[in-house]
């Protein structure tokens, strides 16, 4: 066991004060003190910890230098100055508000899609003393997930959201089940029963066919409710595409994600709620859209809570721990549904 000064101070009957006081040879100790300490610390074999005895010296300092350990925060595309990407800046932001709070800077990169390209942005980060990076979450258009190169095991890692292939790394998320049985309670209680999902086929791998396999099970516990997929028909992910889909199968509300659905239907002059509901699964409060209403800026600030105590603990707990934070999305009701009926009040019980 490692002896430390409370355990020298406990075999002198002093103070942890004086006898750090007398093994580093201040003068306000006398002579005969500081010589029974020093006795009984090479009899307990202590040694001295450089690495300690500078941080505290540091922490000692009235006007000390201030040093923030920086965070790699990694996107397919880095943040632009004024990107439309609204969901990624929010999360950007709280990342940024939590990691000065606990004293850390954040700076951006490319996160490459090779593993060729990865590794040369690993040994850039290792070169700098980056220790500790944030995997924002990865928008693919070449494959449905993201491999990750090995080597980033050398690092403290988080994942925001569970875009990673077979990912093993602490990750912050939504609650994905509860999210979308709240989502389609509310399509149910509006009377709508024709529900497509206007989602791209890499969209929804990505998100683990969690949107597409939430409707399946409303579908098969509601009989009089239809689900109808655009990537299952075949129709393609574009204006003219969505438009010919939506009016094939009489659809009465569509569930998609980002601005392109609704946006979309305006081209053909559809108006929501009027003609077509539509359902966000990641509103936005700029937007008009109804749905599930995402806190980013919370996504963020728990990443960076785990990212740190990573880096605070990665010595202490043993075999890596990977945490799993969710936190549930809130109800947006926007413009673009029709409102919840009424329940009906029974028939009067007759006397």
């Amino acid at each position: 066991m490692r002896v430390d000064l409370r355990s020298i101070a406990k075999a002198a009957g002093l103070s942890v004060a004086t006898v750090s006081r007398a093994l580093r040879g201040f003068g306000n100790v006398e002579p005969t003190t500081r010589r029974h300490v020093e006795q009984i610390a090479r009899d307990l074999g202590y040694v001295r910890d450089p690495l300690l005895c500078r941080a505290q010296a540091f922490v000692r300092q009235p006007h000390k230098p201030v040093y923030r350990e920086t965070f790699a925060f990694l996107a397919a595309t880095p943040l632009a100055p004024k990107d439309s990407r609204l969901w990624l800046v929010g999360i950007y932001e709280g990342v940024r508000q939590r990691a000065a709070e606990l004293g850390y800077q954040v700076e951006s990169f490319r996160l490459p899609m090779s593993q060729e390209g990865q590794r040369a942005l690993i040994k850039q980060l290792k070169f700098r003393g980056i220790r500790a990076v944030l995997f924002s979450p990865l928008v693919m258009r070449q494959a449905a997930l993201f491999e990750l190169e090995s080597a980033w095991s050398a690092f403290a890692a988080v994942e925001i959201e569970d875009k990673i292939k077979s990912s093993t790394l602490s990750r912050v998320t939504r609650l994905p089940v509860q999210d979308m049985a709240m989502l389609l309670e509310q399509l149910r209680s509006r009377g709508y029963r024709r529900i497509g999902l206007a989602l791209s086929k890499i969209d929804e791998a990505s998100r683990h066919w969690q949107v597409f396999s939430a409707c399946l099970l409303l579908e098969r516990q509601h009989p009089e409710i239809k689900i109808f997929s655009l990537f299952e028909d075949g129709d393609d992910y574009t204006p003219t595409g969505l438009y010919h889909w939506v009016k094939r199968h009489r659809l009465d509300v569509i569930i998609g994600n980002g601005n392109y659905p609704l946006d979309w239907l305006k081209e053909y002059e559809m108006n929501a709620p009027r003609d077509i509901g539509v359902c966000r699964i990641d509103c936005l409060p700029e937007r008009p859209e109804a749905g599930l209403l995402i806190h980013y800026e919370d996504l963020g600030h728990l990443a960076v809570d785990l990212l740190s105590s990573q880096l605070e603990h990665i010595h202490t707990e043993g075999p890596d721990i990977h945490r799993i934070v969710s936190i549930p999305c809130l109800w947006n009701e926007g413009e673009t549904l029709r409102a919840v009926r009424p329940v009906s009040a029974g028939p009067k019980s007759r006397r």
